[in-house]
């Protein structure tokens, strides 16, 4: 697990890998992403990720975590972006906590100040997250943050 404190509420917030059949959607509650709800109009597309190559360390097959009985915990600085559609979340934090990540084909990113970046073209695949009485999990892109260590889409 990792915790962070969203700035917006005080609060103890977490991160951690999550099974499959513990998904729940934020749309309707279901055992999958919101991002790949058939009740919205807009799922994600699997079709963006190019490449399904893996880098995983030592102790992680597939992206599975092999220590099932081992988390990582450490309070992040979060802030939730209800206008984006995707979540964030910086190299550092990933290194720190030792996480799979699977390259992808880069995205455009446009920032608050309007600046038009590409990610790494990396990201973090079933990210479990606490927020409150919020229980679900979503993929997050490696982005080079600034003065958070994360930021969650909420569209």
């Amino acid at each position: 697990h990792a915790s962070f404190g969203n700035q917006q509420k005080n609060g103890n917030k977490e991160f951690a890998k999550k099974s499959p059949n513990e998904i729940k959607c934020w749309n309707c509650g279901e055992n999958h992403y919101a991002k790949g709800c058939p009740q919205t109009s807009k799922g994600w597309n699997k079709n963006d990720i190019k490449n399904k190559k893996h880098y995983s360390n030592k102790n992680q097959q597939n992206g599975i975590d092999q220590k099932k009985d081992k988390t990582s915990t450490m309070k992040i600085h979060a802030a939730v972006d209800t206008g984006s559609s995707h979540s964030f979340i910086s190299p550092n934090i990933v290194s720190k906590l030792n996480l799979s990540v699977r390259e992808i084909e880069p995205i455009a990113v446009e920032m608050a100040d309007g600046r038009i970046i590409r990610h790494t073209g990396a990201m973090i695949e079933d990210l479990k997250i606490q927020l409150d009485d919020l229980d679900s999990c979503d993929h997050f892109h490696l982005l080079k943050l600034g003065q958070y260590d994360a930021i969650l889409g909420m569209t």
